[in-house]
């Protein structure tokens, strides 16, 4: 309808405007009941945010605590490397593969 335009009631409203109220009705309802649905998913989301910020900060500390036992079960000597008692990648792969095969 343009905006200039005044509402037009059409002749036979009357007779229709129960089954319309009665629509009306139905779809409140519905939005009513879509809203409690709405309330309570954002509720759940809510929660499992507060649940994963837990479980990261648990997660963040047990990763410390593996950071540091690694640091006190390794020596800090530096680390040598013998080319000649190297094993070649290649050898490495291919026993990997034998594994896989058993």
């Amino acid at each position: 309808m343009a905006p200039n335009q005044p509402n037009a009631v059409p002749e036979n409203a009357g007779a229709s405007n129960s089954a319309g109220n009665g629509q009306t009705d139905q779809l409140r309802a519905e939005c009513e009941q879509l809203k409690q649905a709405l309330r309570a998913v954002e509720a759940e989301r809510d929660q499992l945010r507060r649940t994963l910020v837990a479980v990261e900060a648990e997660r963040d500390d047990y990763r410390k605590a593996v950071y540091a036992w690694a640091e006190e079960q390794f020596s800090k000597e530096p680390f040598e490397f013998d080319e000649d008692k190297a094993v070649p990648i290649e050898k490495v792969l291919q026993q990997l593969d034998e594994l896989e095969k058993e």
